[in-house]
């Protein structure tokens, strides 16, 4: 419970924390220079970034521009194995 993440400014310990459309999750101030935060952002500049945010690397921070739409999602998902999992 570091409370390093914030969301819309404000810290958040729980890591299943859901953002919502217009969110903004960011890194405290003081933690951003950090040498694991800055190897984050070394490595995560060559990264493609989905349609549904926005990312400002050097800042460490990003925000969900809208909700991902099933077309957004690139990996293969078999819908209907959730679906059974969630229904029993």
């Amino acid at each position: 419970k570091h409370r390093l993440v914030l969301v819309n400014s404000r810290p958040v310990d729980i890591p299943s924390f859901l953002v919502k459309t217009k969110d903004v999750i960011s890194i405290k101030s003081d933690e951003k220079k950090r040498k694991h935060f800055r190897e984050i952002i070394k490595l995560t500049k060559e990264r493609a970034v989905p349609q549904w945010l926005s990312v400002e690397g050097e800042n460490l921070r990003g925000a969900v521009t809208k909700l991902p739409e099933r077309t957004d999602v690139q990996f293969p998902i078999r819908e209907q194995l959730i679906v059974e999992l969630y229904s029993k």
